[in-house]
């Protein structure tokens, strides 16, 4: 699922106030309109799936939780912010998901009496001893 490619910014670049080759409207519009529908599909799926942390409001989904409202595919500039906005949120969800996972296995394995993993040697004191 990667939407920017669908319509990223180089494409909205060439768009100009006042007069546009027809050409580069239909493909806007083309673009647009298979955006929405992989966002629609992609929001639908997330809606099934309750926000795992707290959040101001009660029940609240992952979908909820990266975007308000899905854009119509009309809007193209906004299609695009959603798309963007809809990514980020899954990527930092993900990010602290994997960081309460690696918390909760460390305290397991606390629990169960294991010593903890040696920290990895940096790059930089890796680098000086070459």
């Amino acid at each position: 699922m990667h939407f920017a490619g669908l319509l990223g910014p180089a494409a909205l670049s060439l768009v100009q106030s006042g007069n546009n080759p027809q050409v580069l409207v239909d493909v806007l519009v083309r673009r647009g309109q298979t955006l929405h529908t992989r966002l629609m599909d992609a929001h639908r799926i997330l809606r099934g799936a309750k926000y795992p942390y707290e959040h101001m409001e009660s029940g609240a989904t992952i979908s909820r939780y990266c975007l308000e409202l899905v854009p119509p595919s009309s809007q193209i500039v906004e299609l695009y912010r959603a798309a963007e906005a809809t990514l980020d949120g899954v990527y930092k969800l993900y990010i602290r998901l994997m960081s309460d996972l690696a918390a909760r296995a460390e305290a397991m394995e606390t629990a169960v009496g294991l010593d903890p993993l040696p920290k990895p040697e940096s790059k930089l004191a890796a680098s000086k001893d070459s």
